[in-house]
Parts: structure tokens; sequence; C-alpha cells
């Protein structure tokens, strides 16, 4: 059974209605796209695979503002979630790492774990279900063991819908670190974790989905004995 997705506050809906069209405009354009092959299926049954989330799990990425704004607004209020609208144009002057950093900052300084907490498994859910690709599912329902990497969000945001929504069994994801029950805003080394859990035995063999030239291929091709599946750059 679907679990329903925590309520937006009424004094919040002009933000839900933007976050809704901005949404709702991404997947008009990737109707239009030339969809990627789907995997194989016959070579990841009963098998360990180890999936890059933003490859294969979720549809073509246009813009991740919308998810760090629901953390902002529904974790932290209307004023954060102001300042972060307001602070967006410059951080697009950044590159795309420190862009992303900048929005863990804006969205989390502060917050209690328990708040994100609550908004990732209540209320995330619903628009990254939105944004799943078929090819992605089709090869988690097939796996014996799944083993997610984003190296795009925070393990916290994706880790409530990845395993509750898609029966993943592992999250690796960028962590953010933690003083006193609450978030300071600072991101961890995500390729460090990723490799710890890429070096145990346990998953030092299986089969490997991820995008050509990105973060995972490298990291795939270097520390582990995987088949790797692989998708044409987004």
């Amino acid at each position: 059974m679907v679990k329903k997705p925590y309520p937006f506050h009424k004094p919040f809906s002009p933000l839900r209605r933007l976050l809704r069209r901005t949404l709702s405009g991404r997947h008009h354009r990737r109707s239009t796209a030339k969809g990627a092959a789907v995997p194989p299926t016959e070579k990841l049954q009963g098998q360990t695979v180890i999936v890059d989330v933003e490859a294969w799990l979720l549809m073509s990425r246009l813009s991740t503002f919308p998810y760090f704004m629901l953390v902002a607004v529904e974790a932290g209020g209307f004023l954060r979630g102001l300042l972060l609208l307001l602070t967006y144009p410059l951080m697009c002057l950044f590159g795309h790492d420190m862009r992303l950093r900048a929005m863990v900052m804006v969205s989390f300084f502060g917050l209690r774990e328990k708040e994100v907490l609550r908004v990732s498994k209540a209320v995330l859910p619903k628009l990254f279900l939105e944004d799943v690709a078929s090819q992605g599912l089709e090869a988690v329902k097939k796996a014996r063991t799944v083993v997610a990497v984003s190296t795009v969000f925070p393990r916290v945001m994706v880790e409530g819908f990845l395993k509750e929504y898609l029966g993943v069994d592992t999250v690796v994801g960028r962590e953010v670190m933690v003083v006193a029950g609450r978030y300071i805003g600072v991101i961890t080394d995500d390729a460090v974790a990723a490799e710890e859990i890429m070096n145990k035995g346990k998953h030092d063999e299986g089969v490997g989905l991820v995008k050509v030239g990105g973060k995972m291929h490298h990291l795939f091709s270097h520390n582990c004995k995987v088949s790797l599946i692989i998708i044409p750059g987004k």
C-alpha cells in the first residue's frame, strides 16, 4: 500500500504550485526525448545490482532545486524557502558541485534531524515517485540485492524513498554533518562513503548500472569486479 505523503501547509500553497509546474514542465520535455534502452534484464535476475540513482532510477534531471526547496519549506519554514529562492540565481553562477553544496547549506543549516527525516519519508517520496524511470524500476525488481548510490542528493533525502517505495537494500549517498542533533549544512566526501561499501567483500562482484563518464562509472571501474551496463550520458 502506497503511503500518503505528508500534506503541504496551506500558507505554502503558492510554492507547492510552483514546484508542480516545474516538475510538470520537466516531464513534458522528457517525454519528447529519445528514451534510453532497457537493460537486458536476464543478466540482472538474482544478481547483486549496484545502481547509480541519478542515471538509472531517476529520469533526466533538469534541476534539483524543487527537492531542496521542499526540504527548506517543509522542515525549515517559509523564510528559509524564501532565502533559498532568492539566493538560487546566484548559486547558478557556481559549478555543479558547488551549487549543490550551497543548496544543502541553505536548506539544511540548523534543522533538526527528526524534521528532515519526517520530510524525507512523508513528503519527498511524492516527487521522487513522479520521477522514477521505468528502466530502473525494472532492474530493481529483477535483482536479488540492490545497492543504490547517489552522487547528488544527500542520503537522508533519498533513503526513505528508495528503501520503502522501491525496495532497495542499501543506500549510499552524500552525508550532511550533524552536531547535537542539528544539521550544520556541510557535506562530507561522498566518494569516501561509496568506496567503503564498494570495497566490502559482499559487494565486490555483481552488475553495475552506471552512466558513461559519470562518477560511478569511474568508481566501479577502479574499485569493483562488476559487469557494467552503461547508459549514455544525459
